[in-house]
């Protein structure tokens, strides 16, 4: 059963409103987290991807295995990447995945 189907047939008791509403403030919490994730990552990549190809797109998307327009959807932030899409571009850049998302941290300790 989907999170929608669940929220549709549960009963609306003020606790299940309560459980419901921080439920999706806890999700949109964490997406937001994710995406600063993605946009660093993403970010890293650029500047290794200028580094390294002068800012050619389309040889860095021969090298990748990929369209250019995909890539150039990636550093517009308007599309993700495949964990298979993300090993090919560490692949094309020389350098280790690992690498990339060495200092990536889902929540900054304060």
């Amino acid at each position: 059963m989907s999170y929608v189907n669940i929220i549709k047939n549960s009963d609306k008791t003020p606790t299940t409103k309560i459980f419901f509403t921080l439920f999706n403030l806890f999700i949109c919490l964490v997406q937001k987290q994710l995406d600063i994730l993605k946009e660093n990552l993403t970010t890293k990549i650029y500047l290794i991807f200028m580094e390294k190809f002068n800012g050619n797109k389309s040889l860095f998307a021969k090298k990748v295995g990929c369209d250019e327009k995909t890539i150039r959807l990636i550093f517009d932030h308007s599309q993700g990447m495949t964990l298979n899409l993300f090993f090919k571009i560490a692949f094309a850049l020389e350098v280790e995945p690992s690498e990339l998302i060495k200092d990536l941290k889902l929540i900054e300790k304060k």
